[in-house]
């Protein structure tokens, strides 16, 4: 029965870690949202340069950002642990969920997360570039 119960925590790991990675990119992009409003001006303030408040939104996207691409990178090292464990336990119990499972679809799915996040990183940096070039 242990180890019945020791495969079934490490499946619902698997299964929690999983959504919890479509969970982030949903925040991300409902930040993202909030902070292209003000980057490119939808937004506008009552007083004040408006050029300081898009530089700093900006700052803001490339920070916000690289914070969501780190906890990708962090959910993916957990979710490729879990996997290389649960493999091992499936082997002690004759199991093949995990071992019989194509392994190319995972990789697409971290390979465009991780791109999507580092091309979102390269356009924050070109348009904080871009307006300083401009208020120069």
């Amino acid at each position: 029965m242990l180890n019945f119960y020791s495969r079934l925590r490490f499946n619902n790991n698997i299964r929690h870690y999983s959504q919890l990675r479509f969970t982030v990119l949903t925040v991300y992009l409902a930040a993202f949202g909030g902070i292209t409003s003000v980057a490119f001006g939808f937004f506008v303030p009552q007083a004040g340069n408006d050029d300081y408040l898009k530089f700093g939104a900006r700052v803001a996207g490339l920070l916000v950002t690289f914070l969501f691409a780190h906890y990708e990178y962090l959910v993916t090292e957990v979710l490729s642990k879990n996997r290389t464990r649960g493999k091992d336990l499936e082997s002690l119990l004759g199991y093949k969920q995990l071992t019989s499972r194509s392994h190319k679809a995972i990789s697409v799915s971290q390979y465009t997360a991780r791109a999507l996040y580092y091309i979102l990183l390269l356009f924050w940096l070109a348009m904080i570039i871009q307006l300083v070039w401009i208020i120069r």
